[in-house]
């Protein structure tokens, strides 16, 4: 049999599973694999994950290294890579500066909000009016500033599943932790325009 169709054919059972039954199936998994632990304030992570994961896994595991991925930061290993060199001299260093100030005003969205989503669309907008940036060179900068990668769920949900995981997941590097990496960066003087 071709592995390729069963694992989307399997995709599209979990997409089908009624939402409680997924994350029940998630959340043991997590759990098995030592990722995550049942208790206090847990159930809210799971039901995010689920929320992050649903239409990216094929099979269960998949949920693992999807998770695995969020919970990680370490911008300076992706920096130092070179695969961002793009990004990074095209005034990252200006954005990170926005970003961190943001947070340490208060102004940045953490994932805990009720109005989240809105709350998060308005300061993207905002950081990217700030700035002078939108669309990819918004967008891509702003996502390897946060997760620390250019690719992967939606940054946002991302920063939710984040804030939900203190004391229910392992390796979870928060957005705190995020903020003091993106200051002791090393990063190159924006480019003056010619």
């Amino acid at each position: 049999f071709d592995m390729t169709q069963l694992r989307w054919v399997n995709q599209q059972h979990l997409k089908l599973l009624p939402r409680e039954e997924l994350t029940g199936l998630l959340k043991a998994h997590l759990v098995e694999q030592g990722i995550a632990s049942e208790g206090g304030g847990s159930q809210a992570f799971f039901d995010k994950v689920t929320d992050l994961a649903a239409d990216r896994i094929e099979v269960v595991n998949d949920v693992a290294d999807l998770v695995k991925q969020v919970l990680a930061y370490d911008i300076e290993a992706t920096v130092e890579s070179g695969k961002v060199s793009s990004i990074v001299e095209d005034g990252f260093g200006d954005l990170t500066s926005a970003i961190v100030a943001s947070f340490e005003a208060g102004e940045m969205p953490t994932g805990v909000e009720e109005d989240f989503a809105d709350a998060w669309k308005a300061w993207t907008k905002s950081i990217g009016a700030a700035t002078g940036r939108k669309g990819k060179r918004l967008f891509m900068p702003l996502r390897l500033a946060l997760t620390g990668v250019t690719a992967g769920p939606d940054v946002g949900a991302s920063i939710q599943v984040l804030a939900l995981a203190e004391g229910v997941a392992e390796g979870a590097t928060p957005l705190g932790d995020r903020m003091a990496q993106l200051k002791k960066l090393k990063l190159p003087a924006a480019k003056a325009a010619a």
